[in-house]
């Protein structure tokens, strides 16, 4: 083998095994972002979870007047209550 053939060898088998460890490198990666994907629904469920029940335990629209009030009870019929 001449020096130019042992260089296109050495030089293939080089791009062979860093071919190698890239695809190593990116399916490692996904595996990752998979992983991370699962865990991040998990907590985004648990959070909608969280939100309605704090909404939930309100009485009303945040800033709405609370909706139980009867019309007997009004201010109007309050002071002809008084009376």
């Amino acid at each position: 083998m001449t020096v130019t053939e042992i260089r296109y060898k050495s030089m293939k088998d080089f791009i062979k095994k860093v071919d190698t460890q890239l695809q190593s490198h990116i399916a490692e990666a996904e595996k990752k972002f998979e992983s991370h994907n699962v865990k991040l629904d998990n907590l985004w469920k648990k959070l909608n979870v969280l939100i309605k029940h704090l909404i939930s335990q309100q009485k009303g629209i945040l800033g709405s007047v609370p909706r139980n009030r009867g019309h007997s009870e009004g201010p109007s019929n309050r002071a002809r209550m008084g009376e």
